[in-house]
């Protein structure tokens, strides 16, 4: 579990080959490779958080455009747990019950309230299976490494005209976030 299975490689390699070969015999086709990948999406699925000081599974539903995101989450049976939204600079935390909560950029937002950083802003671009490109990183082999963080790509959504994660983990020792795609919308 963790490792990237042959066949995916060959999938990958496969799609890869196909776009390709689609764009050159099209002269008015723009790529839509894995690194044309769209700005704006949504994704739905659910996500486990586990750390020293929390451990919680809740529903996603995630917006992205451009800078700007929107993160509902929700428990058993839809149930708000918490909405997320902003954008690089600025975020937003309600929580039902609490006040709300701002912060400058979401990465602080989350050591605010839960007492340990998860990378939004970086996160943005893991979940669409590519790396920050703002930041250094290093593959080893069977994971990427950035911004502290392991980024291991457990499962690929192969039915859109893109690859996209269908399982990720992001962890490093304080806290690790699993995700679990059910719907991509590109």
């Amino acid at each position: 579990m963790g490792r990237i299975r042959p066949i995916q490689v060959f999938r990958r390699i496969n799609q890869s080959l196909a776009c390709l070969l689609l764009c050159v015999g099209i002269t008015a086709c723009q790529s839509t490779g894995p690194m044309d990948l769209p700005g704006d999406w949504t994704l739905q699925g659910r996500v486990a958080v586990t750390s020293d000081l929390l451990r919680r599974s809740v529903n996603i539903h995630w917006r992205q455009q451009g800078e700007r995101f929107d993160i509902h989450l929700s428990g058993p049976l839809g149930v708000p747990v918490g909405r997320i939204e902003g954008d690089d600079r600025t975020a937003w935390l309600d929580v039902p019950g609490e006040p709300r909560q701002n912060a400058a950029g979401p990465d602080g937002l989350f050591r605010q309230h839960f007492g340990f950083s998860i990378p939004l802003t970086s996160m943005r671009h893991w979940v669409r299976g590519v790396m920050d490109p703002g930041l250094p990183h290093e593959y080893r082999g069977e994971h990427y490494l950035q911004a502290g963080w392991k980024i291991e790509y457990i499962s690929y959504d192969d039915g859109l005209d893109v690859a996209l994660p269908r399982n990720l983990r992001i962890s490093r020792p304080e806290a690790s976030l699993t995700l679990l795609v059910r719907r991509w919308e590109v």
